[in-house]
């Protein structure tokens, strides 16, 4: 398992939420053609906790994550 777990700190807010998460992929060197269009692609993440001002995230290797706060 080569996951690596992020943790982001949000300062000057007492709490946050996670309005949408996404991963983009999970392979390193993947990227999409005409004959193969779905290798890249967005699918929902929900591998983080969120505690107070902290967002925990366990982030899988090779992988494009985006965490939309609000």
């Amino acid at each position: 398992n080569d996951n690596k777990t992020l943790d982001i700190v949000l300062s000057g807010k007492d709490s946050v939420s996670v309005e949408e998460a996404t991963i983009v992929t999970e392979e390193l060197h993947a990227y999409n053609t005409f004959d193969e269009n779905d290798k890249v692609k967005e699918v929902a993440y929900s591998d983080y906790q969120v505690s107070g001002d902290t967002i925990t995230a366990k982030i899988p290797a090779g992988s494009v994550v985006m965490i939309r706060v609000k």
